[in-house]
């Protein structure tokens, strides 16, 4: 599949390519320049074995066309069962992660549900690459990305309270005969 996408890709950009190399020969040839009898060859049998190469790509298109509209279903399916996938892990998603100031264990919660979200990315890159191979459209699958967010965010948010909280506890270990006043100040 991925060979008959490269030739469809490819297609517009051969078809137009050959006559303005001709194009090109001729005019250096005009001034002189001296071509090899290869090139002129090359440049005579590249178009027909393009054109073969297209014809080819057409038949086994029409060959795996069954099979093609088979997988694409099969393909649409998990992509519906994923999305639908998306919807309650993020629900669970929200009930398990930290966004509370009283939590405990937070970075174990934190990196529980990392690992679970990058499961999650993976196999929507699965599904991503299976759909480009099979011009199937996907969803943006915007829960399971909402979700790589708020794990960024809280990251950030609970290393700066545990910044503040560390930094409280020491003021609080240290004696009122202790301060210096000046370099307070």
């Amino acid at each position: 599949m991925a060979h008959l996408g490269a030739v469809r890709e490819k297609q517009s950009t051969f078809d137009a390519m050959f006559e303005p190399i001709k194009q090109k020969l001729e005019l250096l040839k005009s001034y002189g320049q001296e071509i090899n009898d290869d090139i002129y060859e090359r440049l005579h049998v590249l178009p027909e074995k393009w054109a073969n190469t297209k014809k080819l790509a057409l038949t086994i298109k029409q060959q795996v066309a069954p099979l093609q509209t088979n997988e694409v279903a099969n393909l649409r399916r998990k992509i519906s069962t994923f999305d639908v996938r998306q919807y309650e892990f993020r629900e669970q998603f929200r009930k398990e992660v930290p966004y509370g100031y009283d939590q405990t264990q937070v970075y174990k919660k934190l990196d529980q549900a990392n690992v679970k979200v990058a499961s999650m990315e993976r196999e929507m890159q699965l599904l991503n690459n299976s759909a480009a191979l099979f011009e199937v459209t996907v969803p943006d699958f915007k829960q399971i990305k909402q979700c790589r967010k708020e794990i960024k965010l809280l990251k950030q948010l609970w290393d700066y309270i545990y910044l503040v909280r560390t930094q409280f506890d020491d003021w609080k270990k240290t004696k009122w005969r202790e301060i210096n006043a000046e370099t307070v100040i």
